[in-house]
């Protein structure tokens, strides 16, 4: 699409179900346009846990730094985890999914949701998909 739009915060939240089932975005507050295939903005939003790392360091969205964050609203899914816990110890830290599951597939089967009853091929799809 030209021009692009960029949500900025994808998230389990902020996905809503039709009464069909369909998903569909929500809550655009953070979205941006932009002409080009990247867009730097004055400041980095978005959720902890979903935002990609390198779009908080630079500042610049591009369509994968969406990808990854629709990449961990498919581990949080599976997992039943949170993409990012605050540290009780240290309460300006996080402990985040990504560097426990460490590309890990075989992390995310064994830390699948039991209430999920995933199809174990299914599983490994969605897995696949969110790396």
């Amino acid at each position: 699409m030209n021009p692009r739009a960029f949500h900025r915060d994808i998230k389990g939240p902020n996905i809503l179900l039709d009464k069909n089932g369909t998903a569909k975005m929500a809550d655009f507050g953070l979205s941006c346009v932009s002409s080009n295939a990247h867009h730097k903005v004055q400041q980095a939003s978005g959720t902890v846990g979903y935002a990609c790392p390198e779009y908080i360091r630079s500042g610049i969205i591009t369509e994968g730094s969406e990808v990854h964050s629709f990449g961990m609203v498919l581990l949080e899914l599976l997992t039943g985890a949170p993409p990012a816990v605050q540290r009780p110890d240290k309460p300006n830290e996080f402990c985040y999914l990504v560097d426990h599951l460490q590309g890990s597939s075989t992390k995310v089967i064994q830390m699948l949701d039991a209430t999920g009853h995933f199809p174990m091929p299914l599983a490994t799809s969605l897995t696949e998909m969110a790396f």
